[in-house]
């Protein structure tokens, strides 16, 4: 029988290969457009005002206001804890510069899901201790606010 040089399909390229799929050219501009906004949203955070990298800027607790709804560092004393065992979520707080409810303070919010994390109780560990702790800073019920989740995000100055 007469026969066929080759047993598989498909085109060949000029050169005698396999003729590669190539990924259309839209595909591949999506895809850079993906990899370019997945790098700003991962690098952002580490950008500073001045448009360099590093840890948020560290500021005292007394100018903490200026800088309402930014990722920073606040440094001062802890005056004061509270543990509210008997509240919804178990969270502790930690008042910053002043003891609560005087509206000038900051307050260290740590839900109670993440008081396990430390190794040991957040309202002992850090009453009477200067401390800086980094977090998106908010306000609530007209006091300034962190949120924390981790121990990482506060250190105690020696």
């Amino acid at each position: 029988m007469g026969g066929s040089s080759s047993s598989r399909g498909g085109r060949r390229s000029p050169d005698g290969g396999r003729l590669r799929r190539r990924l259309p050219r839209w595909a591949a501009v999506g895809l850079l457009l993906v990899v370019a906004v997945f790098a700003v949203v991962r690098v952002a955070p580490f950008l500073q005002e001045d448009g360099g990298f590093g840890p948020p800027k560290t500021v005292g607790w007394r100018s903490a206001g200026e800088y309402l709804g930014e990722r920073v560092t606040i440094e001062g004393p802890v005056v004061s804890t509270h543990w509210a065992r008997d509240s919804q979520g178990q969270p502790t707080f930690l008042n910053i510069g002043r003891d609560y409810p005087h509206p000038d303070r900051v307050t260290v919010f740590i839900p109670g899901e993440y008081r396990s994390r430390f190794p040991s109780v957040p309202e002992d560990l850090f009453l009477g201790e200067q401390v800086r702790v980094t977090g998106d800073l908010q306000e609530y019920e007209d006091a300034l606010e962190i949120k924390v989740s981790s121990p990482a995000q506060i250190e105690v100055i020696r």
